[in-house]
């Protein structure tokens, strides 16, 4: 599925296991992990390092010249209109490893500001640029946050 990303393929495996968990504990009579489960759902579908992932997998299909497939056209439209999006890093479980080394925050950045805002206006694009490539008719882009950038592509 995902070729350069096989993160993507873990995240996507995780969430269709999901339900066997829940099932599992209910087996066990185990009822208390049931809402962990279902809090670890709701991390995993709406992660923000799983967004960028999907945004760097599509980044990469044009790159690489193959263009973007259909359901990661369908993902992308899906992820520009996403409400929320959770960094679900936790630095209080990293230490910190000190000396002249940076922090450990520092060395797991995502470089620069990639955003909830930045995922949906690049999501919004590659998907416009992945029906173009396709030959679709691309009639008007709208940008998160009130910015919009207006232009038309045909074949």
């Amino acid at each position: 599925m995902s070729g350069f990303f096989p993160l993507l393929d873990t995240y996507a495996d995780a969430i269709v296991q999901l339900p066997d968990y829940v099932k599992q504990a209910l087996e066990h009579e185990s009822y208390s992990k049931i809402q962990g489960i279902r809090e670890l759902a709701s991390k995993l579908a709406n992660s923000l390092s799983g967004a960028i992932l999907k945004v760097e997998q599509a980044r990469m299909a044009l790159l690489s010249g193959k263009g973007i497939s259909e359901e990661t056209i369908a993902t992308l439209s899906k992820l520009a209109d996403v409400d929320r999006l959770m960094d679900n890093r936790n630095f209080e479980l990293l230490p910190e490893i000190g000396g002249k080394r940076p922090s450990t925050r520092d060395m797991t950045d995502l470089g620069g500001v990639v955003s909830e805002s930045w995922v949906r206006t690049h999501a919004r694009l590659l998907a416009a640029l992945g029906k173009f490539a396709k030959g679709e008719a691309v009639e008007h882009v709208e940008l998160p946050e009130g910015q919009a950038v207006s232009f038309a592509l045909s074949v």
